[in-house]
């Protein structure tokens, strides 16, 4: 809703001055902005004195005013009903008084009109509760609140407003024969005691009930309820409709539910933890993983309770406002450890001050000890790998020695084709061997990252193959700039180009008359790029998506082990890069590797 201003409020001033009853403008701190005429006759102050209403009222009227009236106007925007204040000989004078919120200009609730009107003058003397009064002195029929009024001592409806007919369906002639038990659902006794309570203490509120309609129908309703002295006592009922509230409260209550079971079962343990850390809330599957109760653990610091390294349990309870997963071990409550794994997440309330956290519990003991023998196993195999690998290369090179002397000494042109026959076997046995060798070594250890010449290691590279490029006529085309330096491991960077540099020079093309085989590199975004590219035999598009695998091979590439590619994509992604191809069949190939720049 949009406030009154306190700026539009100034043109008033001359109707206000010509009213009977007081008008004042008022700060929540400081002399009043505005007082009428009325208003300072009533009070005792002269036309050009500072009016201080804390100076007007007594104490305990003060006190009422600060604990539940001003409390009452802030969340309405208005309060009417019965007051005190204190003329300038100190005497106290009843009135009946409206209060409303006004704001500045940037909408901020800082002043309040006030009216007020002595009561034993005018309101005691009538002898029946006068609608247009209640419109002039508390803004009765332009609440949008529904307002009713019914006398202390007969119970029977006085007056109501039109929100209140409205929400119930009723005319003011049918509220002329009704009492507050039609209106009321509850119990009679319940209402008998909240109407006693706003007699004795002047207010009653924060009340729930039930209104009925005239159809029947009941309207859930939070009301405050004020005594007035009129010319008898009546008691003001001010209601607010809160079905929509209670409609959520109970959407609420289900979701709380639904998550309150979701929590309990979880398959992981759960923990809600303050901001020092201590437990303020554990589910069932947490309980059971670490052998405690709640009771137990309840407002306990987590990780005394459950870490033994000091270490740790400092590091995982400064992290207030950081999300993290951690492996861990943990001490059950009897004594035992096991291996968990941490999720933790900050909790911030509403205006995103942090006030806990949420830490999810898996018990990974098993998984852990699945890993080690995994790891265990890995290991023999690539032991064995790399044995059987090595025993077998000693008596094949024997095997290739014999079978180069034999090509010497053998006559036979029949034999040499056989032998020559063997020999190639020989090779792609040796390739093989080679390749499985290259595989084991990868899984060792981590790279060793130093700074490498680049244009400098291709060269090198370059003339070891330089004879195999002369026998096809292939140009070796180094084009890195002299000064590029990667942060790279030498010899994995060896195996990739080898590999690469073995591709391509495996499949030229017999029908082109320049084949070359061209490196470029560069750095971009802090990532090392190298290219490979050649004008070979390319690769069909069916079989790209495969080249990476271990043993593929297709009938372009039938003459090798199956393990090159493979070898060269394990190798790059141990450098934590990636390798993509770009080929076309009878044009080229380009293979592109992206390596981490240093950090």
């Amino acid at each position: 809703m949009k406030l009154p201003s306190t700026e539009n409020l100034k043109a008033l001033y001359p109707a206000f001055d010509v009213s009977t009853d007081l008008i004042a403008v008022i700060p929540l701190v400081g002399p009043a902005d505005y007082i009428n005429p009325a208003g300072r006759r009533l009070l005792g102050v002269g036309e050009d004195d500072e009016v201080f209403f804390s100076n007007h009222r007594p104490d305990w009227a003060t006190k009422i005013l600060k604990e539940i009236i001003f409390p009452e106007a802030q969340t309405r925007g208005s309060w009417a009903g019965e007051n005190y204040y204190l003329d300038s000989a100190g005497n106290e004078i009843t009135v009946y008084q409206t209060i409303i919120f006004i704001g500045n200009s940037r909408g901020e609730r800082n002043t309040i009109l006030t009216t007020a009107r002595r009561l034993e003058h005018n309101w005691k003397k009538k002898e029946k509760f006068s609608r247009n009064d209640f419109i002039s002195r508390h803004f009765f029929y332009k609440s949008t609140q529904p307002i009713y009024v019914f006398d202390y001592e007969t119970r029977m409806i006085r007056e109501a407003n039109p929100a209140f007919l409205e929400l119930l369906g009723y005319t003011h002639e049918e509220l002329d024969h009704l009492n507050i038990y039609d209106i009321v659902s509850q119990a009679p006794d319940l209402i008998e005691k909240n109407i006693e309570n706003a007699q004795q203490y002047n207010i009653n509120d924060h009340i729930r009930a039930g209104w009925k309609k005239k159809s029947g129908e009941i309207v859930p309703v939070e009301v405050s309820l004020t005594r007035l002295q009129l010319d008898q006592d009546v008691i003001v009922v001010i209601g607010s409709d809160i079905s929509d509230q209670i409609q959520a409260e109970e959407s609420i209550r289900a979701s709380e539910e639904k998550y309150r079971t979701l929590v309990q079962h979880l398959s992981e343990g759960l923990l809600y933890l303050d901001l020092e850390g201590n437990i303020l809330f554990a589910n069932d599957r947490f309980c059971e993983m670490t052998g405690y109760s709640f009771e137990e653990l309840h407002l306990k610091n987590a990780w005394a309770v459950l870490l033994a390294d000091s270490e740790n349990r400092v590091s995982l309870g400064n992290n207030h406002g950081e999300s993290f997963s951690r492996d861990i071990r943990l001490r059950r409550g009897d004594g035992e450890f096991f291996m968990a794994r941490i999720g933790k997440s900050p909790l911030a309330d509403p205006e995103g001050n942090l006030n806990g956290s949420i830490c999810l519990f898996s018990d990974i003991t098993n998984q852990k000890e699945t890993e080690r023998q995994l790891t265990y196993k890995k290991r023999e195999l690539d032991t064995f790998i790399y044995r059987a690998s090595h025993d077998l290369k000693a008596p094949l090179n024997s095997l290739q020695g014999l079978v180069k002397v034999a090509g010497l000494e053998v006559k036979d042109q029949v034999a040499r084709e056989y032998f020559g026959l063997i020999e190639k076997v020989a090779n792609k046995l040796n390739n093989s061997l080679v390749g499985l060798l290259e595989l084991t070594l990868l899984n060792e250890g981590l790279p060793s990252l130093q700074p490498l010449k680049i244009r400098d290691l291709v060269e090198d590279i370059f003339i070891a193959h330089s004879g195999e490029a002369r026998l096809h006529s292939i140009e070796l085309v180094n084009n890195l700039p002299p000064d590029l330096v990667f942060h790279s491991d030498e010899k994995l960077l060896r195996v990739i180009l080898n590999h690469l540099f073995q591709n391509s020079l495996r499949f030229f093309r017999a029908d082109e008359d320049h084949r070359y085989l061209e490196v470029r590199g560069a750095m971009q975004e802090k990532k090392q790029i190298l290219t490979v590219i050649d004008n070979g035999q390319g690769i069909e598009k069916s079989a790209q998506p495969k080249v990476f695998d271990m043993f593929y091979k297709t009938g372009q590439l039938g003459a090798g082990s199956g393990l090159g590619l493979y070898i060269a994509k394990n190798a790059v992604e141990k450098l934590g890069g990636s390798i993509s191809l770009t080929s076309t069949q009878d044009s080229g190939t380009e293979f592109r590797i992206e390596l981490k720049g240093e950090t």
